[in-house]
């Protein structure tokens, strides 16, 4: 789902809303029904959010026709920020909320909390979100060998995005060679509210300080990474309002992530 509505903001925010910013456009697309809960989603909006962008309306039918073939197939909606979005997008989740209250009133079709987050992020961000605030923090995976390409590489896919960069010290590499290379690399990821660098060991746990002391970029930095804490980063460094504070306070607890097994006699 994350996948799905990062898709769609691009293709329809930023290059083809005036195509198909018209109920008659999207008809073909969505059907009548879809078009008639947008509609009405869309009243309870108008009231709470003054000069809305007339962008939401195509997103949002396209995402509820979406979600509704997911809750016809029986398919499970989850969405890993919800949490988030409930502490840093209270204005939105609360309009959300009300759209999702009236198209089960009206329509008597339910659906779950984790899809009133997903309605509150496309509000932020088609109407209420500024250039500065849908920058985000750039994730660095740092470690000796070449685990930093895997550990990036996973959680990238997990989370769904393609931000998280891996830098690779190989065994024989001199620390100051790694410091240029990170100070590079953090130039060229920059967004404008800093680094996190998670790292394995070593020197490599020095490499964040000493490059915001080169570069002037902030930065929060972790050891002893693994692929559940850059999972945990990425997710929320991704997330709009995030800032180094809230990286920083973070808490790795393991027991959170850890499933639930039996032991069993050989």
């Amino acid at each position: 789902m994350i996948k799905e509505l990062e898709e769609i903001s691009n293709k329809f925010i930023n290059n083809n809303v005036s195509k198909i910013k018209t109920s008659y456009d999207l008809y073909n697309i969505v059907g009548e029904k879809i078009i008639e809960i947008t509609k009405s989603a869309m009243e309870i909006a108008e009231k709470h959010i003054d000069n809305i962008d007339e962008a939401l309306f195509s997103c949002l039918a396209l995402h509820l026709s979406a979600t509704m073939d997911r809750i016809e197939n029986s398919k499970p909606i989850i969405n890993l920020h919800l949490k988030h979005i409930k502490e840093k997008l209270g204005k939105e989740y609360k309009v959300a909320a009300e759209m999702v209250d009236y198209i089960k009133e009206k329509y008597n079709i339910s659906l779950p909390d984790d899809e009133v987050g997903f309605i509150a992020l496309y509000i932020y961000q088609i109407c209420t979100c500024s250039p500065e605030d849908s920058k985000h923090i750039s994730v660095i995976v740092a470690t000796h060998g070449d685990a930093a390409e895997s550990i990036a590489d996973v959680a990238n896919t997990v989370v769904g995005v393609n931000h998280a960069r891996p830098l690779v010290m190989s065994l024989d590499e001199s620390f100051d060679s790694i410091v240029k290379r990170g100070i590079e690399l953090a130039k060229s990821c920059n967004e404008g509210k800093g680094f996190v660098l998670l790292s394995d060991m070593g020197s490599l746990c020095f490499l964040a300080e000493l490059i915001s002391k080169e570069t002037g970029i902030p930065s929060v930095s972790f050891d002893r990474v693994d692929t559940l804490m850059v999972i945990e980063v990425l997710r929320k460094a991704i997330m709009p309002d995030t800032d180094l504070k809230d990286i920083e306070s973070i808490s790795f607890d393991t027991k959170q992530f850890s499933g639930q097994y039996t032991v069993v006699e050989n």
